[in-house]
C-alpha cells in the first residue's frame, strides 16, 4: 500500500474519531444520550493502514435495568409522599382539625346542662353542631376531590404510557430497517428507546425482555405484554366494574377485549404511587371520617331521642347522616334494593369497605383492607343480609357467583348535617317516659345479672357444705358463672334415680342422660333398658324428645335464650361403669372446659339407695377445671337428692345475683324499631306506684309478627318487665288492664300478625293508642315508622321517676357523657379514634418519606455507575479531542512527504 493510502485511511480513522468527540460534547446534556468510542482496527492484510471497526454506544444494560427498577420505586414514593403529606396537613392542623371542633360541640352540651332551657346556651349547641358537622362534610368533600384528581391522573399516565410503548415499538421497527439496510444498529435509535424504556419504568413498573439481544419487548408484571416486537397493546382508564366512581386501569388484548387489572398488579411509577396510596390511605382515611361521623351521629340520635325538648315531644333524631353505598356486579342475578345501617349494631361499624360473593347458596363477606371472611347473618326468606353495622336487602336471591361491592361509611361525612334547627327542639330534659333499644330489655324482670329465675351457684349452696333433701325436676338447679374454677359437683340420691345434667345456654347438653337414641327409647323403658330419670320426675312431665327439652327446660322464666335448640352431639354419658370417686372418671373437653365425670352407673335399678338406711350410698360426682361460658346445672329424676359443691374461685358475691357481665339480658332482640310522634298522657304516670316505673314494650319477630305488651302484665307474649327494677313485680296486674287500639278505634290483639293480609295487620304509619280498660283513659300512643325487614326489632317506652320540665338537664347530661364512651367500633372514644387516624397518617407519611430518601439514595448511586460508564465528560472528551487533532494532522503529514516524494521523482525524470 502507498503511502497515501496508508495516510488517507489515518485521516479518515481520524475524521471519524474527531466526529465521534465533537458528538460526545454536544450531546453531553442530552437526556440519555450514551457516550460513543470510534473503534480502531488494522486495515486488511496486504494493504496496511487503518479501519474505523465500529462507532461504539457505551452502554451497560444490566446497570440499566438496575436503574429503572430503582427509578421505579422511587417514582413511586415521590408520588405517594406527595399526596400523603396533604392529608397529613388537613388532619394535623391544630385550629381546622375535627378534634377542636368535636371538642367545643361538647363543651357547649356541658354549657346547656349548665343552663337547659337557656336561650343562648341552645344556640351554642346548634352553632358548634353546624361547624363540626360542616367541617366532616368539607374533609370528605376534600379527600373526594383527591379521589377525582386520582382518576384523572391515573388517565393521564395511562394515556403516557400508551405513548410510550407505542414509540417502543416503532423504534423496534426502525432499529430493524437500519440494520438491515447498512448492518449496524443507528445510536441514536438505540438511546431513544432506552430512554423511553426509562421513562416507562418511571410511571410503572414493568418487566424488559431483549429478544436476540436486539428487540425490546416490554410486559406487565403479571406477563401480559404492552410490546412485542413491532407491536403494541394498549391500557385503558376504565370505571371499575365494583365501583362506579372509581377508575382502574384495564388491559387491551390483541383481540380487542378490555379486562380489568387487579390493582396490585399496578406496581411502582408515578401510576402504582397513585393506586397504592388510593387503596392503603386515602379509601382508608375517607373510610375513618364516615364511621367518626356515623358512630357520633347515630348513638348521639339515640341518647337524644330518650329525651323531651322544651314543648314536652319526645326528642328526635339530631344528626343526618349518608346512608351506605352498595354496588351489584354488572352481571349480576339479582341486585340491591335498600341498604341501611343496623342501628342496634353501630358498634360493628368499621372502616372499610366490603366484597360480598354469593357461594354456595348463601353469601360470603370480606373486607377490602385486610381479606378477611367477617361474620354475617343471612335470612334467605327476605332476602336480607346483615353484618357489619349494615342490613342489605336484595332484589331478589342473588346467584351464585354474584357479586356487591359495599361502601358502609365511605361517603357518610358527606351528610352528616344538623337535623334540627329549632332551639327548643333540643331534648335536653328526660321525660316521664323515654323509648329504649329493645335489646337492652331482658325478659322476666332479670338484671344483667341474672339469669331467669335460676340462682347462681354461690348463692344455692356454700362451698363445702351439704344441701339436704332438695326436689329433683325440670327446672336448673344452679347457674355457674363464667370464670369460676375447680368446681366439683357431688350428688347423692335419697331414694330415687337422679342424674346431673349440665347445660350451656345455648343448649349444649355436655354431662348426663340421653333424652334421645337407643338408650332413651321410650318403647323400651319397662325393660329398664333406659334411665328412669327423663321418665318420672316431681314435674310429672315426661322428656322424650329434643323437642321436650326446648319446650319444658329451655324456658326464658330459667335463663335461656329465647329459640334455644337442645344439641347433644357433646353429651358425656357414663353408662357402661360407676365409679364412687374421680379415681377411674370419664372426661370430655368442650369451649377449653375440661370435664371429669364418674356417671351413675345405676342406672336401672328400681331400687335406689336410700341415705336414711344405706351407708353405702352411691355418690355421682362431675369436675370442672375452669368455667369459660355460663353453665346451668339440672337435677333430673324421680324424688329428692343430696348435693354438694367446692370450688376455688366464683365470680360474684352471693345474694347480689352473682356474676358480672357474664350474661347478657335473655330474649333480646336485635334492633330499634322506629317510631315517631309519642304523646304521653297523665294516666301514664298516675298509675299505681307498684308497678313503676311502668312500660310498653312492642317487638317485632322475625316471622313478621308484632308482640304488643305492657311490662308488669302477666301476658300471653310474656311481656312482664321492670328493667329499672331488675325484677317482676310480686303481684303483677292481671290481663286485661290494657288494650290497643289502632287510629281508626278498632282494637286489636296482644299479638298482631303483620303480614297475614287480615284485618289485623299493620302498615307502616299506623298510629297505635294504648288505653287502661279501668278508667277507658289514653296512656300511650305513638306511630310505627317502619316494619323490620328481618330478624327481630323492637321499642320500648320506659317510666322515669322525678318530674320534667324547663329545668331538666338529666339527657343533656347524659348526651354530654357520650364523649367519653367508646363509640367508634366498641372499643375508642371519638377523640381516641380521630388521635389514633391522625398518628396512622403521621406515621405513614413519615415512613414514605423515610424510604423516598432511601431509595433516591440508592437511585442517584446507581445513576453515578451509569453516568460513569455511559456519560460524557469534559476533561476526557477534551483530550481525546486533542489526541485526535494530533492523529490528524500527523497523517495529513503523512501526505504531504507522500507528495514531496512524488515530486521529488518526478523533478528528476
Amino acid at each position: 500500500m502507498s503511502m497515501f493510502s496508508t495516510g488517507l485511511s489515518g485521516l479518515n480513522a481520524a475524521q471519524n474519531a474527531l466526529q465521534t468527540t465533537s458528538n460526545n460534547i454536544s450531546n453531553v446534556f442530552t437526556p440519555g444520550y450514551n457516550r460513543e468510542i470510534t473503534q480502531l482496527g488494522e486495515g486488511s492484510v496486504g494493504s496496511g493502514g487503518v479501519r474505523v471497526n465500529d462507532i461504539e454506544r457505551q452502554f451497560n444494560q444490566y446497570v440499566a435495568t438496575q436503574l429503572n427498577s430503582a427509578k421505579s420505586e422511587s417514582s413511586a414514593l415521590e408520588t405517594y409522599a406527595s399526596q400523603v403529606s396533604q392529608i397529613d396537613n388537613l388532619l394535623a392542623d391544630r385550629e381546622a382539625g375535627l378534634a377542636p371542633l368535636m371538642q367545643g360541640f361538647f363543651s357547649s352540651l356541658e354549657d346547656l346542662a349548665s343552663a337547659p332551657s337557656d336561650p343562648a346556651a341552645r344556640q351554642g349547641v346548634l352553632g358548634s353542631a353546624d361547624t363540626m358537622s360542616a367541617q366532616f362534610r368539607s374533609f370528605d368533600g376534600y379527600l373526594q376531590d383527591m379521589q377525582g384528581n386520582i382518576n384523572g391522573q391515573i388517565e393521564d399516565e395511562v394515556t403516557q404510557i400508551n405513548n410510550a410503548t407505542k414509540q417502543i415499538a416503532h423504534a423496534n421497527r426502525e432499529i430493524s430497517l437500519a440494520r438491515a439496510r447498512t448492518g449496524e444498529a443507528p445510536n441514536s435509535l438505540l438511546n431513544q428507546r432506552d430512554r423511553l424504556v426509562s421513562e416507562l419504568n418511571e410511571r410503572m413498573d414493568l418487566r424488559l425482555n431483549v429478544q436476540d439481544g436486539k428487540t425490546y419487548n416490554v410486559s406487565l408484571p403479571n406477563g401480559q405484554p404492552l410490546v412485542t416486537g413491532t407491536d403494541s397493546f394498549k391500557l385503558e382508564a376504565m370505571q371499575s366494574d365494583a365501583d362506579p366512581q372509581r377508575t382502574v386501569v384495564g388491559y387491551r388484548d390483541g383481540g380487542g377485549n378490555l379486562v380489568e387489572l387487579e390493582e396490585d398488579t399496578v406496581q411502582g411509577g408515578s401510576l402504582g404511587g397513585l393506586m397504592s396510596f388510593r387503596s392503603e390511605t386515602l379509601d382508608k382515611t375517607q373510610n375513618q371520617i364516615g364511621q367518626l361521623a356515623v358512630s357520633l351521629s347515630m348513638t348521639f340520635n339515640e341518647q337524644h331521642r330518650m329525651g323531651v325538648d322544651l314543648d314536652g315531644n319526645q326528642g328526635e333524631n339530631f344528626f343526618n347522616v349518608r346512608e351506605p353505598q352498595a354496588y351489584s356486579g354488572s352481571n349480576n342475578t339479582a341486585n340491591v334494593d335498600a341498604i341501611r345501617f343496623d342501628n342496634g349494631n353501630i358498634d360493628q361499624l368499621r372502616a372499610t369497605d366490603y366484597t360480598v360473593t354469593m357461594e354456595s347458596g348463601s353469601p360470603v363477606v370480606t373486607r377490602n383492607d385486610n381479606g378477611a371472611e367477617v361474620d354475617s347473618e343471612w335470612d334467605s326468606g327476605t332476602n336480607t343480609l346483615s353484618f357489619g353495622g349494615v342490613e342489605m336487602t336484595f332484589s331478589g336471591t342473588p346467584a351464585a357467583d354474584d357479586t356487591f361491592e359495599v361502601q358502609p361509611v365511605r361517603r357518610a361525612g358527606a351528610g352528616m348535617e344538623t337535623a334540627i334547627g329549632d332551639l327548643d327542639k333540643i331534648a335536653a330534659a328526660l321525660g316521664p317516659v323515654q323509648p329504649m333499644p329493645y335489646d337492652q330489655v331482658d325478659f322476666q324482670g332479670q338484671s344483667e345479672d341474672r339469669l331467669g329465675e335460676t340462682g347462681v351457684i354461690n348463692e344455692e349452696l356454700t362451698s363445702g357444705e351439704i344441701k339436704k333433701g332438695v326436689e329433683s325436676g325440670l327446672e336448673p338447679f344452679a347457674f355457674i358463672p363464667t370464670g369460676a374454677k375447680n368446681v366439683t359437683i357431688h350428688l347423692y340420691d335419697r331414694g330415687a334415680d337422679d342424674d346431673i345434667q349440665l347445660f350451656t345456654r345455648d343448649g349444649k347438653h355436655l354431662i348426663g342422660t340421653p333424652v334421645e337414641g337407643t338408650d332413651a327409647d321410650p318403647s323400651v323403658w319397662e325393660g329398664k333398658e333406659t334411665d328412669y330419670t327423663w321418665k318420672n320426675n316431681a314435674d310429672g312431665i315426661i322428656i322424650k324428645s329434643a323437642n321436650d327439652v326446648e319446650e319444658n327446660i329451655f324456658t326464658l322464666i330459667n335463663g335461656f335464650d329465647e329459640g334455644t335448640k337442645y344439641d347433644s352431639s357433646h353429651l358425656l354419658n357414663r353408662k357402661d361403669k360407676y365409679s364412687a370417686d374421680l379415681s377411674d372418671p370419664a372426661t370430655s373437653n368442650y369451649a377449653d372446659m375440661n370435664f371429669t365425670y364418674t356417671g351413675d352407673g345405676n342406672r336401672f335399678d328400681t331400687s335406689p339407695n336410700d341415705l336414711s338406711t344405706d351407708t353405702n350410698y352411691r355418690e355421682e360426682r362431675v369436675n370442672i377445671d375452669e368455667v369459660k361460658e355460663p353453665l346451668f346445672l339440672l337435677v333430673s329424676g324421680n324424688g329428692r337428692f343430696d348435693i354438694k359443691a367446692t370450688w376455688d374461685d366464683m365470680p360474684g358475691t352471693p345474694g347480689t345475683g352473682g356474676v358480672n357481665g357474664d350474661s347478657g339480658p335473655i330474649g333480646q332482640v336485635q334492633g330499634q324499631l322506629e317510631v315517631s310522634d309519642i304523646e304521653v298522657a297523665p294516666a301514664f304516670q298516675d298509675m299505681d306506684s307498684d308497678y313503676r316505673p311502668p312500660s310498653f314494650a312492642v317487638k317485632a319477630a322475625d316471622d313478621g309478627s308484632l308482640s304488643l305488651g305492657f311490662f308488669g302484665a302477666d301476658s300471653d307474649n310474656n311481656l312482664f318487665v321492670s328493667p329499672d327494677a331488675g325484677s317482676v313485680p310480686s303481684n303483677p296486674p292481671p290481663e286485661g288492664v290494657f288494650s290497643v287500639y289502632k287510629e281508626d278505634g278498632s282494637e286489636i290483639d296482644n299479638v298482631l300478625s303483620v303480614n297475614s293480609g287480615g284485618a289485623d295487620t299493620l302498615a307502616p304509619g299506623e298510629r297505635l293508642t294504648i288505653k287502661d280498660d279501668a278508667t277507658g283513659k289514653t296512656v300511650l300512643s305513638f306511630t310505627v315508622d317502619q316494619l323490620p325487614t328481618g330478624g327481630t326489632s323492637g321499642v320500648t317506652f320506659t317510666g322515669r321517676t322525678g318530674t320534667t320540665g324547663p329545668g331538666d338537664n338529666r339527657n343533656a347530661l347524659a348526651l354530654q357523657d357520650l364523649q367519653s364512651e367508646d363509640l367508634v367500633a366498641g372499643s375508642a372514644t371519638l377523640s381516641g379514634a380521630y388521635g389514633a387516624m391522625v398518628s396512622d397518617v403521621g406515621n405513614r407519611t413519615n415512613i414514605t418519606q423515610v424510604n423516598l430518601e432511601a431509595r433516591q439514595g440508592l437511585t442517584d448511586q446507581l445513576e453515578a455507575v451509569q453516568q460513569s460508564e455511559s456519560g460524557v465528560n469534559f476533561d476526557e472528551e477534551a483530550a481525546n479531542l486533542v489526541k485526535y487533532q494530533q492523529f490528524y494532522q500527523a497523517n495529513a503529514k503523512v501526505i504531504d512527504t507522500a507528495s514531496s516524494v512524488m515530486d521529488t521523482i518526478l523533478n528528476l525524470r
